[in-house]
């Protein structure tokens, strides 16, 4: 599996992570949970492909 897929993969699931927690926390609002889900989800991405790549 590449490194950007397996990035890609991670940062999707703490994406849909962050995403039902927000859900729960702010009583429903969709928008503002996506945009919290999208920022942390990149930022993930980001952070697991340099581990990645540095590692292998």
């Amino acid at each position: 599996m590449s490194n950007f897929l397996l990035s890609l993969l991670f940062s999707l699931g703490v994406g849909a992570w962050v995403y039902g927690k927000s859900q729960r926390r702010n009583g429903g609002l969709t928008q503002q949970s996506l945009v919290a889900a999208g920022i942390v989800g990149f930022m993930a991405f980001i952070v697991f492909f340099t581990v990645v790549v540095t590692i292998l």
